[in-house]
Formats: structure tokens, sequence, C-alpha cells
């Protein structure tokens, strides 16, 4: 028995026990690394999850609005004028505005419809709003 105990020694330190040991220590503190990105990531992702559902919760408000896409002008530039121009809205209508002189006395906005208009800015122009919103 004497003879034994000191093999089994020796083997237990240059048999490799030590080495799967640490092999195992080790991959248990990679694991454990692992698991606390992981934990991270998600924490992560759930903000930009609540990101995104306010970034939709706005487009859904700002699709609900009518809002400005162009400034057209039916007669061209005029150099020395101020032109009147129309804006193109977001449902596709033209919105103007109208005053009593050119000081803006008594301003006010309208949809203008199909039908021939002539400006009022000393250009004489005459145009034409077509039905869908095509000036002519």
């Amino acid at each position: 028995m004497k003879l034994l105990m000191p093999i089994l020694i020796l083997c237990f330190t240059n048999c490799g026990y030590n080495n799967a040991y640490k092999d195992i220590h080790d991959l248990q503190n990679a694991q454990n690394q692992s698991e606390a990105e992981v934990t991270a990531m998600n924490v992560q992702i759930e903000a930009m999850q609540t990101s995104i559902v306010q970034m939709q919760a706005t487009l859904a408000q700002l699709a609900g609005y009518t809002h400005v896409v162009s400034i057209e002008n039916p007669c061209g530039d005029f150099p020395g004028k101020v032109d009147e121009v129309l804006l193109r809205l977001s449902t596709g209508e033209l919105l103007a505005s109208f005053s009593d002189n050119a000081n803006g006395l008594n301003t006010r906005f309208a949809i203008v419809g199909p039908g021939t208009y002539n400006t009022t800015d000393g250009t004489g122009c005459t145009f034409t709003v077509l039905p869908g919103g095509m000036i002519q």
C-alpha cells in the first residue's frame, strides 16, 4: 500500500486532472462573462424597442397631419415682382392666401379647387387648376 499512494498522487498532478479542473474553471468564467454580455445586450434591445415604439407613435401622429410638400408658382418667376404662389399640401390640394390689399389686410386662406384664376400680384397672369390639382 505504501507504493500505491505516491503513484496516485503523482498521477493526479501529472495525468491532466489539474489541467481539466483549470479548463472547467475557465469555461465557467467564460460562460458567466457571456451571460453578463447577453444580459447587457437584452437591456440595450429593450431600450431600442422602446425608442422604436415612440418613433412609430410620432410617425402615426405625423401621418394624420396635413403639411406643405411644395411651393407652386403658377405663372413662373417675374423678376422685380413679389409673385403669388400656392402651397401644395400633402393631400394634393392647393392652398392660397388672399388679402384685400398688398399690405395683407384681411388675409385669409382657401383651398383652390378646379377653375381659372387671375393673380393679383400685378403680373397679369391667368392660370387654371385642373381636377386633381394640376396647374396649367
